[in-house]
């Protein structure tokens, strides 16, 4: 098998989201689990809006010709958050995932900064295995939690602006240890486009919560009582199919009050994932959730 590493065009969104869906799909049928993408239009639409992305670095493999698998890596913000990574099942086994992950490795530490992480499923040992062999260390489990499509309204939380970011991100900065400012903007601005605000809670004219919903968001705050409180504010304005769609949240499950809530909340735990870094990595101080990034 001859497999050659490329730079994936906006083109070949279609072909790399079809093995994404399919890979993806497989692996979690095995366990009777639920897929991340309900069908390939849903993981075409990722991949087409990662290859637009100037902050975003994609590679794909290359086997006879043909596109076998994809990797990415999200470059907004100091940390560079890896994936996804998914290889076609008929080509698996066969290195071209290891091919794919040190790809990035190598990009991130050569042109962004020593600081990388991803989130991975507990159920994949081979994956975890993989990671493990290339220096990621697992430094948080996780527990996805999907939530009731519905919320309830709070006084206290309202949807965040640009004029919003310096304290967004001071909180983040403050909590999680990191800056997410660029992020931050890109889901304010996509936000407000898209009807998917960022949500913020406010005491005193001070933020100490802010949310973003699903997968890709993520989420700080002062105490386990603000986050609930505002991710149920957002998911009480958002229009019904995308509360449905977003309402989930990677919950670092040792801190068990805030798990304990979001089930008391009606919250359904889907599965266990494990949050991993390479390179330098300060613990949260606060309550937070990571994306599917970091």
């Amino acid at each position: 098998m001859a497999m050659e590493l490329v730079r994936p065009r906006p083109e070949d969104a279609d072909v790399l989201g079809e093995i994404c869906y399919t890979a993806f799909g497989r692996f979690f049928a095995r366990f009777g689990l639920e897929s991340d993408f309900p069908d390939a239009a849903t993981a075409q639409g990722l991949l087409r809006m990662m290859l637009g992305r100037p902050d975003v670095y994609g590679v794909a493999a290359n086997v006879d010709g043909k596109l076998v698998g994809s990797n990415f890596l999200q470059m907004s913000d100091p940390v560079a958050g890896v994936g996804p990574i998914t290889v076609c099942p008929a080509t698996q086994a066969n290195g071209i995932g290891r091919a794919l992950m040190k790809d990035v490795i190598e990009h991130a530490l050569g042109h962004h900064g020593p600081q990388v992480r991803l989130v991975q499923d507990a159920v994949n040992t081979t994956s975890l295995s993989l990671y493990t062999s290339l220096g990621f260390a697992v430094k948080e489990p996780l527990a996805l939690v999907k939530l009731p499509a519905t919320g309830a309204k709070d006084v206290t939380a309202r949807p965040a602006t640009m004029a919003d970011l310096d304290p967004l991100d001071e909180l983040c900065r403050r909590v999680y240890r990191v800056s997410r400012r660029n992020e931050l903007a890109g889901h304010i601005a996509q936000g407000a486009e898209h009807d998917m605000p960022v949500y913020l809670r406010e005491r005193e004219g001070r933020v100490i919560a802010y949310a973003i919903p699903g997968f890709l968001g993520h989420g700080v705050a002062e105490t386990n009582e603000d986050l609930l409180a505002t991710l149920q504010a957002a998911h009480a304005q958002r229009p019904g199919n995308l509360a449905t769609a977003m309402a989930s949240i990677l919950c670092p499950s040792r801190n068990g009050a805030l798990f304990r809530a979001l089930l008391k909340a009606g919250g359904r735990t889907v599965r266990c994932l494990h949050l991993m870094a390479l390179g330098p990595y300060e613990e949260p101080l606060g309550v937070w959730y990571p994306s599917i990034a970091y």
